[in-house]
């Protein structure tokens, strides 16, 4: 798996918190935090020193307009059941819904990547085979295995869509097949059956430079090192779930970093920093950059009329995060409790 690309996928289409597992695989997906008590209390310490850490839910007003703003989780989770009886009622007080891909555009992202050949493959000159060599195509071929992809047509895939692919964990794929929805597409269904319009924060032309936008043979050189050095392909996985439905956003967060940081630490010096050149990229580009290309249009919309805002949990904390720039737009942000009133 092509580490960059695959984070990156993994983050656009989960949030940081899209490695998360659906509550389904428990047995194989989650576990708790492998942390000591220590650990867990620097962490937790971290994570204070962050604007809006914690909390899911939070109630933003201007000028007399009154918004929510949610922090979801991509992924299936029965727990999410909960959480919808809580966001109903608020579905109903606004005028409308926003998301960071409504249905209809991610429909339009799949029809382009079916459509549009040259984006996805290897059109022509050497296979992926053939430009990995075959030790790094060896394990390429070996993570492939719990998605079915057979190795004669991933040789004619591009590395960002092999990336695009593998971001979903194993045990997760049994209910992405099922159809069995994240929180985001409750909300939007829930909003569709109360006649109320959900819109896309992100653009396509805007996201798919995003996952696409490397030259192949960038692409490739990332794959075959990242392949070679075996590193993995998401952080902090465990405990994500109780780290989620507790609101602790932020630890979610913290840590990857931990793990992260232990990860540098096994690497040679080179290999650690281009880690860390990847994962500053990462944060900067899909949560701090996308923020922010969201407050192009965020603030009039909030100040136009009632909304309900659904982005991915890590948007959410954070100098950059969305309820911060929201605040030093003149929005009171106040957080809201999940339980119901």
């Amino acid at each position: 798996m092509r580490f960059k690309q695959v984070m990156r996928a993994a983050v656009l289409l989960c949030g940081l918190a899209g490695a998360m597992m659906p509550e389904r695989a428990l047995a194989q997906c989650d576990s708790p935090a492998m942390l000591t008590d220590a650990e867990l209390t620097q962490l937790r310490n971290r994570a204070e020193q962050v604007p809006f850490h914690r909390g899911l839910l939070w109630q933003v007003e201007k000028e007399g307009i009154t918004s929510y703003v949610f922090g979801t989780m991509h992924l299936y989770s029965p727990r999410h059941s909960a959480s919808m009886r809580r966001l109903r009622p608020l579905i109903g007080e606004v005028d409308q819904v926003l998301v960071e891909f409504n249905a209809a555009d991610m429909a339009q992202l799949e029809r382009r990547l079916t459509t549009d050949i040259a984006l996805i493959t290897i059109p022509d000159g050497p296979s992926l085979l053939d430009r990995l060599g075959p030790e790094a195509w060896d394990k390429l071929t070996d993570k492939l295995t719990p998605y079915q992809i057979p190795p004669f047509m991933a040789a004619k895939m591009q590395p960002w869509f092999l990336g695009f692919t593998m971001m979903t964990p194993p045990c997760a794929i049994a209910d992405i097949q099922a159809k069995r929805p994240g929180i985001d597409r409750m909300i939007e269904t829930a909003a569709d059956h109360a006649g109320k319009p959900v819109a896309s924060l992100d653009e396509l032309d805007h996201l798919l430079p995003l996952l696409a936008g490397d030259p192949l043979d960038q692409q490739v050189e990332d794959l075959r090192w990242s392949l070679m050095l075996d590193l993995p392909t998401s952080f902090g996985d465990a405990g994500l779930v109780d780290f989620y439905f507790s609101e602790d956003v932020q630890m979610i967060w913290e840590n990857a970093q931990q793990q992260l940081a232990h990860l540098g630490t096994t690497l040679p010096a080179e290999d650690s920093q281009r880690l860390s050149g990847y994962v500053e990229e990462l944060m900067g580009d899909l949560i701090a950059g996308r923020n922010h290309y969201w407050m192009q249009r965020l603030p009039q919309a909030l100040g136009a009329q009632p909304t309900l805002v659904a982005v991915g949990a890590m948007h959410l904390p954070g100098e950059n995060g969305v309820l911060n720039l929201l605040q030093q737009q003149g929005f009171t942000v106040s957080a809201v409790s999940m339980s119901q009133p």
